[in-house]
């Protein structure tokens, strides 16, 4: 008999937390794990500010904050020169 009327959870994904004893100080690291890997990082910071790349494609968003509101854009390039362009031109679009 089930402990609980839940659904199950997924068991691929699950947060192994360890915990590091630093002198006086207890601190808890938390590493997410999938299959027993590592996750990697799946959108990575560039050179330019409000620019991402998406990792598992390499294309580039815009991703500037606009009145308090992030606008998320595609880019259609994986060429860091290209995608500063566009990003320009996104962003002169974006504040008229």
């Amino acid at each position: 008999m089930p402990l609980t009327t839940q659904p199950p959870f997924r068991t691929v994904d699950f947060i192994m937390f360890c915990a590091f004893f630093a002198e006086t100080n207890l601190t808890f690291v938390a590493n997410i794990y999938v299959n027993g890997y590592r996750r990697p990082k799946t959108w990575l910071k560039s050179s330019v500010a409000n620019l991402w790349s998406y990792a598992p494609t390499g294309i580039y968003y815009a991703r500037p904050r606009i009145k308090g509101k992030v606008k998320v854009k595609c880019l259609k390039t994986d060429k860091l020169t290209v995608a500063k362009q566009r990003l320009a031109d996104f962003l002169r679009e974006e504040h008229r």
